[in-house]
């Protein structure tokens, strides 16, 4: 993904639009992951920590913009432990990353929710949209307002995952 981004995918990585992220499951397979991803030329980087299957430590976040975090839901949900989650949500206020808890997971999930410490946490950062200046002339000249659309992307391993859009 790396050698892509900074090479033939230039043009996709340097887009204000689009949002890159990677998959970071557990220490083995994810943390290698977020060196990769940091050593990418993209305007938005975030860290898709789901299903969280262990205690990933001390990450490092610099340069990083999001983490989501989550649990495994489904039949054969393997549990996911609140200390996990809680270093993370401490380790994304240190190092001032927006943190979006997702849910706790399960063969239930609905019935877990996505409550921490009582409360949610839908953090985003900020979305990236026609600057004033353009929007203005645009105005100015009586064409419509066509605001860009934000595309998040999550690579797990060597495949992409467009993982949504909002305008």
């Amino acid at each position: 993904m790396r050698d892509l981004l900074n090479s033939k995918l230039a043009f996709a990585a340097k887009a204000e639009h689009i949002w890159w992220g990677v998959s970071v499951e557990n220490r083995k397979y994810g943390l290698p992951r977020i060196a990769n991803l940091r050593d990418c030329r993209v305007s938005v980087r975030f860290l898709s920590v789901e299903p969280l299957l262990e205690d990933v430590g001390a990450l490092n976040l610099e340069g990083i913009h999001w983490v989501i975090v989550g649990g495994e839901s489904g039949h054969g949900a393997r549990p996911m432990d609140e200390a996990w989650v809680q270093s993370l949500l401490q380790q994304c206020r240190a190092a001032g990353v927006e943190f979006f808890f997702k849910q706790w997971g399960g063969v239930r999930k609905a019935e877990a929710g996505r409550l921490l410490n009582g409360q949610t946490y839908d953090e985003m950062p900020q979305r990236t949209t026609v600057d004033d200046e353009e929007q203005r002339i645009r105005l100015a000249r009586g064409k419509k307002n066509s605001r860009r659309r934000t595309l998040a992307v999550r690579v797990s391993g060597d495949r992409g995952r467009r993982v949504g859009t909002s305008r």
